[in-house]
């Protein structure tokens, strides 16, 4: 039954039409909440800094807040039929699920979209995880002050790398 709860949301999702009205709501949702962000506890900034310095592609909130605050209901209406048209699928099952049915269930993915007039994206658009590497022996220091001026506190996040980045270890 959970394949074709799966199914269905996805056929609704394809299916979406934006509300303007709905739009503006959670758009100024979205703005207060990366607003809100200055008043993060300072291990929580600290955190998000060094994520920010330590991958490659990663939008940081000032960047978010620029394009939301010019981000018209046309606009997201394109960029949403754009989005749609070029779908890649990755899934992982878990539970008493036999291969033939995930076999099955990714196949009907697939075919849902092709329904839907997607098609697979690009090799090269694929998501690949990118962390920086630091030289060796190099000392790296970063400094932001905490974005609520009244925050008492402040926090220091120090990073190790101790060996080779993996998928494989990043999973187990």
């Amino acid at each position: 039954k959970l394949l074709v709860l799966a199914e269905e949301v996805l056929r609704r999702l394809l299916a979406y039409e934006p509300n303007e009205e709905r739009f503006g709501v959670l758009k100024e949702q979205m703005q207060k909440d990366f607003e809100n962000t200055k008043f993060d506890q300072p291990y929580q900034q600290a955190i998000y800094h060094t994520s920010i310095l330590c991958l490659q592609k990663k939008w940081h909130i000032e960047e978010y807040l620029d394009v939301l605050s010019r981000l018209s209901f046309a606009e997201f209406q394109e960029f949403l039929g754009r989005l749609m048209r070029r779908v890649s699928t990755q899934s992982m099952f878990l539970g008493n699920l036999t291969e033939a049915q995930c076999v099955g269930f990714s196949e009907k993915l697939e075919e849902i979209f092709a329904e839907a007039g997607s098609r697979p994206t690009f090799g090269s658009q694929a998501p690949e995880k990118r962390v920086m590497e630091l030289p060796a022996g190099a000392g790296r220091s970063y400094s932001r002050p905490v974005g609520n001026e009244d925050e008492e506190n402040g926090a220091v996040n120090i990073v190790f790398q101790i060996g080779l980045d993996s998928p494989k270890r990043n999973v187990t």
